[in-house]
């Protein structure tokens, strides 16, 4: 099926409240936002102790994945009654496959190169089968692999492609599921509270299944589904314009300097060894105990998923304000268009890097190493793998 069309007498511009005057258009803004994310990945992934930034990071990407998606959907749904399904998923193709696939294949054929130890090379075309099939982030539920960011260095060459399948698996589920429950059809308000309560009942089952010892599952798509969520909602309010007060609440100054402060100050936060589930202490452990550490990420990543689209929601309605024209700083812009493939590269490049492979180097050579070659290595994936196939998206193009 490769449409589905509304009915013609259900007419978009008489809907009440709708706003489809504010397109979206490209917002320079928002690849600002991908270079604080990624930054925040970045600064915590480097082995710098002193941060902990790097779920803050991939959260941003989350709700600002739901947002756009969401957006540029509707708007196609208004444009034309209709939704070409097999148009998005091209488009989304040619968008995310090619880099990751480049880089899985180059540590296929160099892996008898990059693993030191002649016995690891099975595991690490383990984890390329996981991350090339997109369910890396289901690997602690399915495998004996129940913390694949404490293993050993043979298994975290793609540790952190978990997130790319967890949106990979968005993407499979939250379109499919808007154009043929023809979603759009039914309230705005409704199913923007809808979305809220999902994010909130995602946020309580995933702290239920930890406090009864089930947290492998919570690396499944669902369960982390509360930030995608987030950002569908804040696009299905600023499309609809169905709560007024939300575009002027959104469009002041303070509410990204808040929602910016929290993300800094949680770089620094003191507590970051309860606020990251893998560093140690009783990971699965959801409540404070004498001695124990707390699971509080399991209400951590939803704050920081609405922190995260205060930002957007301030870049989106308020293009003039002096945030978003630093956001749309031409530096920050062209780090958030190569934030893609620094985060695909960033860890392999990391973990070649490791003080088991050049013990003599000193730490600081070491990090100044690995973010100079992961620049390199992802410009030259943006330049060569990833822009020349997004030429190809024009064919999927509706309009």
């Amino acid at each position: 099926m490769k449409t589905v069309t509304r009915p013609a007498h259900d007419d978009p511009s008489k809907q009440t409240g709708a706003d489809f005057s504010r397109k979206l258009g490209y917002r320079p803004g928002l690849d600002g936002l991908r270079a604080i994310a990624i930054g925040l990945v970045l600064v915590e992934h480097s082995g710098i102790n002193l941060f902990n930034g790097g779920r803050n990071g991939v959260q941003v990407f989350f709700v600002l994945s739901g947002f756009l998606i969401t957006k540029l959907m509707l708007e196609e749904w208004d444009r034309d009654d209709t939704v070409n399904i097999r148009a998005f998923y091209g488009r989304r193709t040619v968008r995310i496959m090619p880099a990751p696939l480049f880089m899985l294949a180059l540590l296929a054929i160099f892996s008898g190169h990059l693993v030191t130890e002649e016995n690891k090379v099975s595991d690490l075309f383990r984890e390329i089968v996981w991350s090339g099939t997109y369910v890396y982030n289901m690997r602690p539920a399915l495998s004996h692999v129940s913390d694949f960011f404490a293993a050993p260095e043979s298994t975290t060459w793609l540790a952190h492609t978990w997130s790319l399948a967890t949106e990979e698996q968005f993407y499979l589920l939250w379109p499919s599921l808007l154009v043929f429950a023809k979603i759009p059809e039914r309230s705005p308000k409704f199913v923007a509270r809808g979305l809220l309560l999902f994010a909130f009942a995602t946020l309580l089952i995933r702290w239920l299944l930890v406090g009864i010892g089930a947290g492998d599952a919570v690396s499944l798509a669902f369960f982390t589904f509360d930030g995608f969520a987030v950002g569908i909602a804040l696009a299905w309010a600023l499309h609809h314009g169905i709560w007024p007060r939300l575009e002027k609440i959104l469009g002041h100054p303070a509410i990204f300097f808040a929602a910016l402060a929290l993300l800094a100050l949680d770089m620094f936060d003191p507590y970051g060894q309860h606020l990251e589930p893998h560093k140690g202490g009783t990971p699965w452990q959801p409540w404070f105990e004498a001695g124990q550490e707390s699971s509080l990420p399991y209400l951590y990543w939803t704050y920081i998923s609405f922190a995260s689209a205060a930002m957007i929601g301030h870049v989106f309605v308020n293009g003039d304000s002096m945030w978003s024209r630093l956001m749309a700083w031409g530096p920050a812009v062209y780090v958030g268009k190569l934030s893609y493939s620094l985060y695909l590269w960033h860890v392999p490049v990391q973990v070649y890097f490791s003080r088991d492979r050049f013990p003599d180097v000193g730490l600081v050579w070491i990090i100044l190493a690995e973010q100079s070659l992961t620049i390199v290595v992802a410009m030259t994936s943006y330049y060569a793998i990833e822009k020349p196939f997004a030429k190809l998206r024009k064919r999927f193009v509706t309009h």
